[in-house]
């Protein structure tokens, strides 16, 4: 009996050692709907831009993001853009590059294409890497939310690319997590804006990594009220970029404990503080509750971000629902009316994938077995990874790393003989093994029955395949499962982004 007792006493020692994950609390109520904040700023820029005559990037992107542009509005932006264009002879500004990825993100929003308006491709001066990361954090970040707004591609004569911004981000990283335009301490603004450059990439284990640590950082500096301060003051404009970015990366600000405080107050909430009701719509303050059109704008395009989210709909910079970006995956010329050009377009912004040449895809050109490894390592952070033991992969190839990787994680095992075969074009069951492989190898009860060519399917690969349907990785081509068939680029892109999501 007495062991009994001093057993209990024990259990009951552990639990209340455990300490079990907070759930959120309610969030606050809100004084209004989200949707009426948002037309009630959209009201407010629109009066604000007809009286002055002149036209905010930002504003028009707000309003184009919400459904509240006019189309009368919309053709005076474009025709004052025009005239502005051929007046500087497209040179909007010689350092400050944000120029550019503001004005790029204002015309896709508007449906129009920034790579040829007017005459000019906006998007050319961002190919100078020194240049655009000469603002920093600040130029790096906007320069990447801009080109995958719908997938632009940098010039191929140029000096930047996706990689390397992406590289350039995480090397600014501070300690603990989090950016800053100075690189001392982590500002609210600076991380929620990088967050909201990396949110594409963020199936790449170390952006991943540096996304948790920065949503970390954020939720400790977020104050009881749900604000947080920057510059020694709580500003409505660090609330907005922090709900840009919770909705680019998929993340409910009224649900999630990280960002809701033990009172209620949450991100939304925090921003109502500050809105202020004029006669011509609904404007929000910068650090109290006296009108600022910049605030105003800030809190209007986070407001829209977190409207879409709710609508279920593409994120406030992700514009393939666009008039434009919805027809054409703009960096290749050749996917603009394909069945997969929606998966080329993300295999493209999350950097597993280029063309061939500056502006083709090739869909229905083949892959090789090297080309996928090299996908898959990519997808998962391109890991360092000593020498293969492939007798037909020498070092110092573009593969060799790749190779090596998949080989030493198990997702490869060669061909016989000790080769892998690199330049072999890769069927789609091979396909299919990599990625059930790379999934850990899990079991499947899926039945292949439904398909006519089942019995076509290798052994070795046929769990593979059943895991590959039971997930919707793998559809068939005219009812059959075509296991042996060689695996097009466009399949690849579309197997590849099913298996990511």
């Amino acid at each position: 009996m007495m062991k009994k007792l001093i057993s209990g006493l024990v259990l009951l020692a552990m639990l209340a050692c455990l300490v079990l994950p907070a759930a959120a609390a309610e969030p606050t109520a809100l004084p209004m709907t989200v949707a009426e904040a948002v037309d009630g700023v959209s009201a407010y820029c629109t009066a604000a831009m007809q009286a002055a005559g002149t036209y905010s990037d930002w504003s028009i992107l707000q309003l184009a993001r919400s459904g509240n542009l006019t189309d009368a509005m919309r053709q005076d932006y474009l025709a004052s853009l025009a005239e502005k264009l051929r007046a500087c002879g497209g040179v909007l500004d010689k350092s400050y590059y944000t120029q550019y990825s503001r004005t790029i993100l204002a015309l896709t929003a508007c449906g129009e294409n920034a790579r040829d308006f007017a005459g000019y491709d906006l998007t050319a001066p961002l190919a100078n890497y020194d240049q655009t990361v000469w603002q920093g954090v600040n130029g790096a970040a906007f320069a990447l939310i801009a080109m995958d707004s719908v997938s632009y591609g940098f010039a191929a004569s140029g000096s930047n690319s996706r990689a390397r911004l992406v590289a350039y981000l995480l090397a600014q990283e501070l300690p603990g997590g989090g950016w800053d335009y100075s690189g001392k301490a982590a500002d609210p603004d600076q991380t929620a804006m990088v967050l909201q450059a990396l949110a594409p990439y963020r199936t790449q284990a170390n952006v991943s990594a540096a996304i948790d640590r920065a949503l970390n950082v954020l939720s400790g500096m977020q104050k009881d009220d749900g604000s947080f301060d920057a510059w020694g003051a709580s500003s409505s404009e660090s609330i907005s970029q922090v709900l840009v970015a919770l909705c680019a990366l998929g993340i409910d600000p009224a649900k999630d404990s990280r960002f809701v405080r033990a009172n209620g107050a949450w991100l939304v909430s925090a921003l109502m503080s500050f809105r202020v009701q004029t006669e011509t719509g609904l404007a929000f303050g910068h650090t109290n509750r006296t009108a600022n059109y910049m605030a105003t704008e800030q809190a209007g395009y986070a407001l829209a971000a977190y409207e879409r989210f709710l609508a279920g709909q593409p994120a406030l910079y992700t514009m393939t629902d666009t008039t434009y970006g919805a027809h054409t995956c703009v960096r290749y010329r050749d996917t603009a009316r394909h069945w997969a050009q929606p998966y080329v377009c993300a295999v493209t912004e999350q950097g597993l994938m280029n063309g061939v040449g500056s502006d083709c895809f090739d869909p229905e050109g083949t892959l090789n077995r090297a080309m996928l490894a090299t996908i898959l390592w990519r997808a998962s952070g391109s890991p360092a990874a000593d020498g293969g033991s492939f007798s037909d992969v020498p070092a110092g190839q573009w593969y060799s790393t790749a190779v090596s990787w998949a080989q030493q994680s198990g997702i490869v095992q060669g061909v016989g003989e000790n080769r892998f075969a690199p330049m072999d074009s890769i069927t789609r069951e091979q396909l299919a093994v990599m990625l059930w492989r790379a999934s850990g190898s899990p079991g499947s009860t899926q039945s292949l029955a439904a398909f006519p060519d089942a019995g076509t399917c290798s052994d070795w690969a046929s769990t593979a395949l059943a895991w590959a349907v039971e997930r919707g990785i793998l559809n068939g081509m005219d009812g059959r499962l075509a296991p042996g068939g060689t695996a097009t680029r466009a399949q690849a892109a579309a197997m590849l982004t099913r298996y990511l999501q």
